[in-house]
């Protein structure tokens, strides 16, 4: 098992790397100058976020950096479920449900198994967070301790993908509700989970701030994925396509400024961010369209882009902005090249696979929703609030489904404690065995 694992390793290694790759070896540099941008060299210093800068100054060996964030996501897991039943907040035989599915899982492999892959990383880290997190709930002796632990971690992997950077604030009503207590004790708590959390994005709020003059607590691109994801809705009047090449969006900043310039700059973050709010402010109806198209689409094609190589995937979005992977994959004169064969059926199974596991979370998650809400069960409720935010993001923001990928393990922790206790009752109705849990 472990021979095959790392020869998988070293396929995947050698497929073409994530077009991020430039951004983050422009972070290393960084970092290496004493955190001095322009000595460094980059053309977009607040762009992505710089986790995975620091990763490669432990190594730069695609195979290894691989091998870390799936052993890094194993682990994850491992802490979660485990978490979750020695808290008593799901069954035994829920999560080995939840482990067998996500082993057996294409889509979860493609979403660890690419090479710089900071959503890999962030999502692990947010899967041990959140175990922290409801250990917190649990030991109330012990609950600041893990609420200091779970916040730093929570920061740290918004170091890698700052799009989760409110929802800490959703786990502060979480805890409201959950967690009984004086307005003292709950102001404390609140405190020391915020502090935790958003202090570990201090580093960054200062390079930030001595860089582009602007304390910051994400990276200088929603401007654009606000921009370009008003192009979601095919035909829209706007003339918008959600590519990061969009002509639209390039004459729109040469306009304003005068001159071509980066869409990942802090100053055509703005303009970018201002430009979406007057498009949306005079065409309401139209935004109204395109948001009710992507809510739509997510339910249809799911929000998974099943394919492991990466020029492939770029190729996909720069050609095919409005269909679905599958589609794609079906009509696509490349996937009859050679080379394209294993890729074309991977990504065909993944996609299978991965829409089965949306269309059975999202009836899971109906099941759910009343039990998770009578008995106020801490796990079930963070799967649905993460599970919403992100979906809420796709249909206000943008929908990209290469970059969402990481909500896999709450999907299938939902449909897992769904399952078990569809099991559990026809128990007791007397329809099936009472197996061993």
């Amino acid at each position: 098992m472990a021979a095959l694992l790392f020869a998988f390793l070293g396929w995947v290694s050698e497929q073409p790397i994530s077009g991020l790759a430039p951004y983050y070896h422009d972070f290393k540099d960084i970092i290496l100058h004493g955190f001095n941008a322009s000595a460094a060299g980059a053309a977009t210093p607040t762009f992505p976020m710089w986790g995975y800068g620091w990763l490669l100054l432990i190594t730069e060996n695609s195979a290894l950096l691989l091998a870390i964030q799936f052993v890094g996501a194993l682990g994850a897991l491992v802490f979660l479920l485990h978490t979750a039943v020695t808290c008593a907040y799901a069954s035994a035989r829920a999560a080995r449900l939840a482990w067998c599915l996500l082993l057996s899982s294409l889509p979860w492999y493609a979403t660890h198994l690419n090479a710089y892959s900071a959503p890999s990383v962030g999502s692990s880290l947010l899967g041990i967070s959140i175990a922290l997190w409801l250990r917190a709930l649990r030991d109330r002796n012990g609950i600041y301790t893990n609420l200091t632990g779970a916040g730093a971690i929570f920061g740290l992997a918004l170091n890698f993908r700052s799009d989760f950077y409110l929802l800490p604030l959703a786990f502060v009503v979480l805890m409201y509700w959950l967690v009984s207590g004086t307005l003292v004790q709950r102001m404390k708590r609140t405190l020391v989970w915020l502090t935790s959390c958003y202090g570990m994005l201090l580093p960054w709020v200062l390079y930030t701030n001595a860089t582009v003059g602007h304390p910051l607590l994400t990276s200088t691109n929603s401007g654009h994925v606000m921009f370009v994801g008003l192009g979601n809705l095919p035909g829209n009047r706007w003339g918008i396509t959600p590519i990061d090449s969009d002509p639209t969006m390039a004459t729109e900043i040469r306009r304003h400024f005068g001159t071509a310039k980066s869409s990942l700059v802090y100053e055509s973050d703005k303009f970018l961010q201002k430009r979406f709010r007057e498009l949306v402010l005079h065409g309401p109806g139209e935004y109204i369209k395109k948001c009710a198209y992507v809510a739509g689409t997510q339910v249809i094609d799911g929000f998974y882009s099943g394919v492991f190589d990466q020029e492939y995937r770029a190729r996909i979005r720069a050609n095919y902005p409005w269909q679905s992977t599958t589609w794609i994959l079906l009509h696509d004169p490349w996937i009859f090249m050679k080379e394209y064969r294993l890729v074309t059926f991977l990504a065909l199974l993944s996609e299978l696979q991965a829409r089965l596991l949306l269309w059975a979370s999202l009836l899971a998650a109906a099941i759910l929703l009343r039990p998770a809400w009578q008995e106020r069960n801490p796990l079930i409720l963070v799967a649905l609030v993460s599970l919403g935010y992100q979906l809420l993001l796709n249909v206000a923001i943008v929908y990209q489904r290469v970059y969402v990928n990481n909500q896999l393990m709450f999907l299938m922790s939902l449909l897992a404690i769904a399952w078990d206790r569809r099991l559990r009752q026809w128990q007791r109705q007397g329809r099936v065995l009472d197996l061993a849990t």
